[in-house]
């Protein structure tokens, strides 16, 4: 009976760590847990000898302080809205364009894009190919610039990876129709998982807790 409670006690906390996968707001899940893979880039001067670097929501602490803020200035936008219209009008005119309830947007990775290595790069954008987690259902993306949200009209999917090109650096999330994504069907279940594990824990204790005082 011990190794049956110490089992589903077990359990219970491999579940409630897995909830953590899950996010607030117009998250699709939690971009700590994504990982947009970096593929190829190039810049638009063909001499500029900079690094495009592709710095993940989850490991944000690695970028400087002013960058690592700005991100996570920009996780709490999206993070505090239900709603990705209310964070940017572009976005409610391409949802309107494709015929997209905007309501039933989310983002499913936020990271940085950023460079070092060179001396003077303000006016040196870029095309970059990622490969995201997530491609289905992709709607668009997104940058957060100088605190607003806008739209890279020339993102597009094609064979799992994403290409883009642009002029700004800093906080991108990609943005997809909720649906029968990798990860927006599960949630309630594992919920119901999780209540029903915990209940099943709770009275094997109270029946271990009753033989040992009986």
């Amino acid at each position: 009976m011990k190794k049956i409670a110490v089992s589903l006690l077990s359990l219970v906390l491999v579940m409630s760590l897995s909830v953590s996968v899950f996010a607030a707001g117009a998250f699709l899940s939690s971009p700590s847990n994504n990982h947009t893979e970096l593929v190829d880039y190039d810049f638009t001067d063909d001499d500029c000898n900079a690094t495009l670097i592709i710095t993940p929501y989850g490991e944000r602490d690695t970028l400087d302080e002013d960058s690592r803020k700005v991100l996570e200035e920009a996780y709490d936008q999206i993070a505090g809205n239900k709603n990705l219209g209310d964070l940017s009008d572009e976005l409610k005119d391409l949802a309107e364009k494709l015929g997209v309830d905007v309501s039933n947007l989310a983002v499913s990775d936020l990271f940085n894009i950023g460079y070092e290595g060179c001396d003077d790069h303000t006016d040196h954008g870029y095309t970059v190919k990622l490969k995201p987690e997530i491609v289905k259902n992709f709607v668009t993306v997104m940058q957060y610039v100088n605190g607003e949200w806008i739209v890279v009209e020339n993102a597009k999917v094609e064979g799992g990876y994403l290409t883009m090109s642009s002029k700004y650096y800093g906080p991108v999330a990609i943005v997809v129709e909720k649906g029968n994504t990798a990860t927006g069907d599960s949630f309630p279940w594992i919920y119901l998982a999780l209540m029903v594990v915990s209940a099943a824990g709770l009275v094997t204790v109270a029946v271990m807790s009753k033989k040992k005082t009986a």
